[in-house]
């Protein structure tokens, strides 16, 4: 089970953000993304940070820590120098790059030889070692929920994290109990914490750091780029970088077509969506990317025919059954396009464009109400999507509420949206100015 990124709207190209942000997540972005120094150096560090991490939060539940007033004033003096010092020494030794891996890894160590200590302080053994298991169980899943972007084999890194997650409590928790029958001093606390810190995140470190892939780095700052057209050649000179290094890789293939696309260059991007499918046959997204490519130049039929294909590789694709009404819809084919959007509205009940887009087919056929509940719906599940807005205010003026559609208009020309979003709720608006006088 994987859990919800908050950094998922990178992978929604729909997404629009505007020149400004761009410009400011690009430079935070790439130092973290790109790292080219010593590979082995930053693996042992991240260790290091690994099994501190794990003794300090072992030594803090640690009764012994308690005992002395000089033992706990020289605690929270190394504690404050650890935890402050941590980010500016890790960035000054390794780089920037390695700064934010070495926190998380911290934090996952400290959790990790927490929960060893407080799993090996029940009574029951086989209680005790049930709650470390599920412990480091939980924490492997979570760790390995969270790859980093320049990581791209997902399953190896989740895998590798369920496993050393549980070893390393299970681990600690043992040492605990058989060794030392409760950590009562300093050193041995220090010591259950830095099995479990450097158990689990040892391994994840040089995991990491053999699975660090520079071309997924610019690939990643390219999709960023891909947020806004303003900068598509950008993302097309990231993307020759990560295709000269990766040759065989078809995702840089098929996001170098959307950007091909996005500066108009269609013989270009159809040239790289064919190289990706060669090297991916049964990837549906360079047909679903190609049938965009369509439906941007008012070519539905073809964009249909692309949406189909990537339907029959692909037939629990959410996106593509909402594209594909999209293409129905621009052809008139509205009842199609409905069910279409129906079909992606059920595979992936949070789909605010699918609503939104269901609501202007709605509206089309003249079924006002339905479009509104359809576009509100849309709102309540993302309420930065400032085209359901704008779907609504057209709803709202085909009935007649004027005053309603012009707050509607008004509403979504405050979002951060695409220009032609904005253009269309400008539109809206001005064309409700001579009823509003009448």
């Amino acid at each position: 089970m994987r859990l919800k990124d908050p950094t998922e709207w990178m992978d929604d190209l729909t997404v629009y953000v505007d020149d400004q942000e761009i410009i400011e997540t690009a430079a935070l972005l790439e130092p973290d993304v790109l790292y080219r120094g010593s590979k082995p150096a930053a693996a042992a560090w991240l260790s290091l940070v690994g099994i501190l991490g794990g003794s300090f939060a072992a030594v803090t539940l640690s009764p012994g820590i308690r005992e002395s007033g000089i033992a706990f004033a020289a605690y929270v003096v190394l504690a404050a120098l650890l935890l402050k010092g941590l980010r500016p020494l890790t960035r000054r030794l390794l780089g920037r790059a390695i700064v934010w891996p070495a926190s998380l890894t911290f934090f996952w160590a400290a959790l990790a030889g927490g929960a060893a200590v407080l799993s090996a302080g029940i009574d029951h053994p086989w209680f005790a070692y049930g709650v470390s298991v599920c412990g480091g169980f939980f924490l492997g899943m979570m760790q390995g929920s969270l790859n980093p972007s320049y990581v791209k084999q997902e399953d190896e890194w989740m895998m590798t994290a369920l496993l050393v997650g549980v070893v390393g409590t299970v681990a600690a928790t043992s040492i605990d109990r058989h060794l030392f029958a409760g950590p009562n001093s300093i050193g041995e606390a220090a010591l259950v914490g830095a099995v479990a810190g450097g158990v689990f995140l040892a391994p994840m470190s040089v995991l990491m750091m053999r699975l660090w892939n520079e071309a997924q780095g610019l690939a990643s700052i390219a999709k960023l780029f891909l947020h806004n057209d303003n900068f598509a050649l950008k993302a097309v000179a990231y993307l020759d970088s990560a295709i000269a290094m990766k040759p065989e890789d078809a995702e840089f293939y098929n996001l170098r077509g959307v950007a091909w696309s996005k500066l108009d260059e269609p013989e270009k991007a159809r040239e790289d969506w064919q190289r990706a499918s060669e090297l991916r046959p049964r990837d549906a997204d360079p047909h679903m990317n190609r049938g965009v490519d369509h439906l941007r130049r008012n070519e539905t039929a073809q964009a249909v025919e692309a949406f189909e294909a990537a339907l029959a590789l692909d037939a629990e694709n959410a996106t593509i059954h909402s594209n594909l009404g999209m293409a129905l819809e621009k052809a008139g084919e509205l009842d199609r396009a409905i069910d279409q959007y129906s079909r992606a509205i059920a595979l992936r009940p949070d789909y605010a464009i699918a609503f939104s887009n269901r609501g202007y087919a709605h509206l089309r056929r003249g079924d006002h109400d339905k479009a509104i509940a359809d576009c509100e719906r849309a709102f309540e599940i993302d309420p930065g999507l400032a085209m359901a807005l704008v779907n609504r205010g057209h709803a709202l003026k085909g009935l007649g509420a004027v005053e309603r559609a012009a707050e509607t208009y008004q509403a979504a020309l405050e979002f951060q949206a695409s220009p032609e979003v904005h253009e269309e709720a400008l539109a809206g608006l001005e064309s409700l100015r001579p009823r509003a006088v009448a």
